[in-house]
């Protein structure tokens, strides 16, 4: 097996080598190793290998045969990609990408297979898959757990499907063996792990020389009035006719979509906008349209009357970011406050949320079916899906962790 390297411990108690716990709080005892037609190979950032209540190692110490390695580029790493290639056996990555498929899947693969799973937040995680292109060409899977992670009791997870990952490992082989719950005793260590981190923030037995400490729980909260009026949100979308950074010349942005959806309702709202200058040369391939939609482009008035006859007076506009809102005016409309979702998904992540499609990822949701053509209307579908995420999440608890 390899492992991640060791942790520098404290000189003044003592530690187990294998779990790297505090003796007081050793785990192993309770570890049911399991045996399992898959090969698990963790690829843990070297960030999450200094995390103390961190579940990687609890994998790899619970599934026999598994790998334990820490890094970022493992382009390098010859053994990692002849097990990437093995001969005559599947590879795949465990991660939410765009292109993932349902774990449940892997049942169905009849030869040997290797499951590459990225240990890390999801900046880590998503640093490590970018820094890897062949790991970006295995074939990618998704979980899809029914209930939400234990861990989040003592570690905030950015969205209630998200895993440790242990319990993704352990939801992972139960998908590879077509079995629900069959590797449930792989959590018992997790169980002890959570119990003794509750004790802790409680008071009780604490270590007086613990670098962390725990704050009361906080509820992840929508902001007003979206909070309390959400059954009124419009989302709303606009895509624009941008020249190249570098073009001469280059006219203002102007509106060459705009699209918008009622949740509550299902009520849609499409157009494509002829901008008064000249299309961009670039425009059909970074808008993803086909040539012959360009025939059902109206001129932006045309778009106001039709707006306005869309939109309503107690309606609580809800965007990304002031992109769209800044299309909406520059084009004559009416673009009153509106609801930041961008802002309140950085609340959410802990982290800036970023483009629409990075947020969505790192929220491990899935791209949903677009209503309507382009990169608009994809993008319209995955602020839908941000926002139902962001509904759900409104009220639940967190535990924020922060050194002394």
């Amino acid at each position: 097996m390899r492992s991640a390297a060791v942790p520098a411990e404290a000189p003044d108690r003592p530690w187990c080598p294998r779990c790297r716990q505090p003796q007081s709080g050793c785990w192993c005892s309770l570890l049911v190793p399991q045996r399992t037609r898959a090969r698990v190979v963790l690829l843990q950032h070297p960030r999450e290998a200094r995390n103390p209540i961190g579940t990687a190692r609890m994998a790899h110490l619970s599934v026999e045969g598994s790998q334990l390695v820490a890094g970022v580029d493992f382009s390098e790493d010859e053994p990692l990609r002849r097990l990437a290639e093995q001969p005559g056996e599947r590879a795949v990555v465990l991660y939410p990408s765009k292109e993932s498929r349902d774990a449940r899947e892997l049942a169905q693969v009849p030869c040997p297979l290797t499951v590459f799973v990225i240990d890390g937040t999801w900046w880590q995680a998503e640093k490590i898959w970018k820094s890897n292109p062949w790991l970006q060409r295995l074939p990618a899977y998704r979980l899809a757990p029914q209930s939400p992670s234990r861990y989040d009791q003592i570690r905030s997870e950015p969205e209630a499907h998200c895993l440790s990952t242990i319990e993704a490992v352990a939801a992972l082989l139960d998908a590879v063996a077509g079995e629900s719950g069959r590797h449930a005793a792989m959590l018992r260590p997790l169980d002890s792990l959570i119990g003794r981190q509750l004790g802790f923030s409680a008071g009780a037995g604490r270590d007086p020389r613990r670098r962390l400490r725990t704050r009361p729980a906080r509820p992840f909260l929508l902001p007003e009035p979206l909070a309390s009026a959400s059954e009124r949100a419009l989302l709303f979308f606009g895509e624009g006719n941008g020249y190249p950074a570098n073009a001469a010349d280059a006219p203002p942005t102007e509106m060459a979509q705009w699209l918008a959806v009622r949740p509550a309702t299902g009520e849609t709202f499409h157009a494509l906008v002829r901008p008064t200058a000249p299309l961009s040369p670039t425009f059909l391939s970074n808008q993803q349209l086909a040539p012959e939609l360009l025939e059902q482009m109206i001129d932006p008035a045309e778009l106001l009357r039709r707006w306005a006859a869309f939109v309503r007076p107690d309606d609580l506009w809800c965007g990304w970011g002031h992109f769209a809102a800044g299309l909406m005016a520059r084009a004559g409309g009416a673009a009153p406050e509106h609801v930041d979702l961008q802002k309140a998904c950085a609340a959410r992540l802990h982290a800036p949320a970023g483009a629409i499609d990075r947020a969505a990822e790192a929220m491990g949701l899935p791209q949903p079916a677009p209503r309507f053509p382009g990169r608009g209307g994809r993008r319209l579908a995955r602020l839908s899906a941000v926002f139902e995420s962001l509904l759900s999440a409104h009220g639940r608890p967190f535990v924020e962790r922060s050194p002394d």
